[in-house]
């Protein structure tokens, strides 16, 4: 289960938690607009799960080569440990690298 969240100060919050565990993270709405997404990655040494939330424009999601589940803002990839957690968004522009190094 991925949850997302707010609060009254532009401050956003994704949350993932199945029957193995879980992690949560929360960041200012400007990093979603500048870098694409917020995201998380949750480990419990023998499963990698990256969530996160991304705007209205996105399509899809892939982390390194998984596609990722996307509903309703939210995505999540399981990936294995020696994949990359590197995000990947699809919009009707095409494809593009979510964070920092997209810019």
């Amino acid at each position: 289960m991925v949850l997302i969240g707010r609060d009254d100060d532009d401050s956003l919050y994704v949350m993932f938690c199945d029957s193995s565990g879980g992690g949560a993270c929360g960041s200012m709405r400007w990093v979603l607009r500048e870098h694409g997404a917020i995201a998380q990655v949750s480990s419990n040494g023998q499963r990698v799960v990256v969530t996160g939330i991304v705007s209205d424009e996105v399509t899809a999601v892939r982390v390194g080569d998984v596609s990722a589940m996307l509903r309703n803002n939210a995505f999540m990839a399981d990936i294995g440990a020696d994949d990359s957690p590197r995000v990947v968004l699809t919009t009707a522009d095409g494809d593009r690298e979510a964070g920092p190094s997209a810019l």
